[in-house]
């Protein structure tokens, strides 16, 4: 009787501390550019979240600020130790620019409100947006050449500073044939998770770079 009751308590603690770790912490941010004052506010166009963590997957989130007031958002992570908040903002200066703006902070998410405060930084502005539209088939000298492949194509956005690219986009491949954007100005990394025809399965494996790279199309 007496190991039926520890044997209990032991179970019940491991579920309390499960049930700690899982809770869902609030998490509300404020964020400005540096340099930037109430004279020259830029118009914040698009906001885009990426939280990371070894003990969670990652977390996308993402705002159109043409519906929305985006000068404070608000989302619900899981709680815990060494959440990594990315934050990417395009902004509209008063020359009509999109200039790409780009912070992080690393925090300790409680369960419950947690308030913090990100300092951007100008990474870029967006110069010539192109569309890349048809059927891909990989060059000979890429490691998938000849394949139609068909799944899903990640786009990455290098940050530096030794942070992990932020995750910007999905579009879909089917056969081949797609339909996603560019910016020659940024240099975007393209990412497939998919299979060929002949069933073989690839994760994360880089495309595109036979036609595009940090100088924009080849």
């Amino acid at each position: 009787m007496k190991f039926a009751v520890l044997f209990f308590a032991f179970l019940m603690s491991l579920t309390l501390s499960c049930a700690k770790k899982e809770a869902p912490a609030k998490l509300s941010l404020s964020f400005q550019s540096k340099g930037e004052n109430s004279a020259n506010t830029p118009t914040i166009e698009h906001v885009i979240v990426n939280v990371s963590a070894g003990d969670l997957p990652l977390r996308i989130f993402e705002w159109e600020c043409d519906r929305q007031d985006c000068s404070n958002i608000s989302f619900e992570v899981l709680s815990g130790s060494n959440r990594l908040i990315q934050l990417l903002v395009l902004t509209e200066d008063s020359s009509e620019v999109t200039l790409i703006n780009y912070g992080d902070v690393l925090s300790n998410l409680s369960s419950g409100e947690n308030v913090l405060e990100v300092q951007l930084s100008r990474i870029g502005q967006i110069l010539d947006e192109a569309k890349i539209m048809g059927r891909y088939i990989p060059r000979a000298t890429h490691p998938l050449a000849g394949k139609s492949l068909t799944g899903e194509i990640l786009a990455q956005l290098p940050v530096g500073g030794g942070k992990p690219d932020m995750r910007i986009k999905r579009f879909e491949i089917f056969g081949g044939w797609l339909n996603l954007f560019t910016l020659d100005s940024l240099g975007f990394k393209y990412l497939f998770t998919g299979h060929d025809l002949q069933g073989n399965f690839f994760v994360r494996q880089p495309i595109l770079n036979d036609l595009h790279d940090s100088s924009g199309l080849k």
